[in-house]
């Protein structure tokens, strides 16, 4: 039987034995889903703040959120998918102000779990509800009449005879 060991993201202690784990670094265990997310993370950074990624500082921020904020993995990613491709698709992304991290989820933290709340509201109103339902109901045909386009008249700009 292997000794406990603590998950290198979120900071939990598992029995090797009992949980899928992986080993990130030498010697080090994080959960599987824990790696699996943390991965992701460092994708979405590493693609939205170029020449601006640290993965240490990234490592360091995803530590700091699991361990002392409270976050699970899996809110951690939704909350950076948020910032990254819901909240600012069309924007771009000041990558220099970012100091190499992931650092602004405490302060959109609350806008995040909001948008999940509303996303879950959504998903239960429509329950059961096809769009087929809504569109098209009286399966009406609609007709556009469009004004006949006159064709310019000719001009004469050569008086030849």
């Amino acid at each position: 039987m292997a000794p406990p060991v603590k998950c290198l993201y979120c900071g939990q202690q598992f029995d090797r034995d009992k949980v899928e784990y992986i080993s990130p670094q030498y010697h080090r265990y994080a959960h599987k889903e824990c790696a699996f997310y943390a991965d992701k993370i460092h994708k979405a950074a590493q693609e939205k703040l170029n020449k601006y990624y640290i993965k240490g500082k990234v490592n360091k921020d995803i530590q700091k959120f699991c361990l002392e904020d409270g976050f699970d993995m899996k809110n951690l990613w939704g909350a950076v998918h948020y910032w990254f491709y819901i909240k600012n698709i069309d924007k771009e992304i000041d990558a220099s102000r970012s100091g190499g991290g992931i650092g602004i989820i405490p302060w959109i933290k609350q806008e995040y779990f909001e948008h999940e709340a509303a996303q879950r509201r959504n998903k239960q109103l429509n329950v059961g509800k096809h769009i087929k339902d809504f569109v098209n109901q009286n399966e009406r045909e609609v007709n556009f009449n469009l004004p006949p386009i006159k064709k310019p008249r000719g001009m004469n700009f050569f008086n030849l005879k």
